[in-house]
């Protein structure tokens, strides 16, 4: 338990510091945005389709979802030194393609049209040469991409891998979800034995 908690609180802090930017957190802040939810925290994607929709989306990830109604993002000022992404929090108006990188993603009514809607656009396919085979083929805003994040399109191949804190965004806040799961659990297992052992301890002391 001790050793999940601790790697639990490791991933958070990567998590924390590949998300945010420290200097658009006052300006978050004064457009009520402080507590807003970011892309990366939401998307859910069937697993091993990570790397793909993380190269596709890249700094879209950090993305803050915004209500669609409220106008964040009319005065920009106060943004000179950092980048930063509004994403407005419309969904449920675009149906995932299928084939499509769209149609990895879990629970699309969660998020954002728009980001349904560049996934889309994205076909899924099972390795490079796949991908190769059909580039000719491919018309302008048509591209491909395999699970391991090798996007391909027509007159150009990206691929994003070993970045630091910014890489891996989805498959770490995956292990975070599956680590507070294992210490909810581990931490009933322990009180449970807690327990036992003080039973165990009167028993001892009724027996001597």
């Amino acid at each position: 338990l001790a050793t999940r908690e601790g790697r639990l609180e490791s991933l958070r802090a990567m998590q924390q510091a590949a998300l945010e930017d420290e200097s658009a957190e006052t300006w978050l802040a004064q457009q009520g945005l402080a507590d807003a939810p970011r892309l990366a925290r939401v998307i859910e994607v069937e697993e091993g389709w990570e790397a793909a929709v993380e190269v596709v989306l890249g700094h879209w990830l950090q993305s803050v979802l915004v209500d669609a109604r409220a106008g964040q993002g009319h005065d920009l000022s106060g943004l000179e030194t950092t980048a930063m992404a509004l994403v407005e929090n419309r969904s449920g108006g675009v149906e995932p393609r299928k084939g499509s990188l769209a149609a990895r993603v879990q629970a699309p009514d969660a998020v954002p049209d728009a980001v349904i809607g560049w996934l889309n656009a994205v076909t899924t396919v099972g390795s490079l040469d796949q991908a190769w085979a059909g580039r000719d083929d491919l018309r302008d805003g048509e591209s491909r991409v395999t699970p391991a994040g090798e996007w391909v399109g027509p007159g150009w191949v990206r691929v994003a891998r070993g970045q630091g804190d910014q890489h891996n965004m989805l498959a770490r806040e995956r292990a975070i979800a599956r680590l507070e799961a294992e210490i909810r659990g581990l931490g009933g297992e322990s009180a449970g034995l807690a327990a036992s052992i003080e039973q165990a301890r009167a028993s001892v002391a009724s027996l001597d």
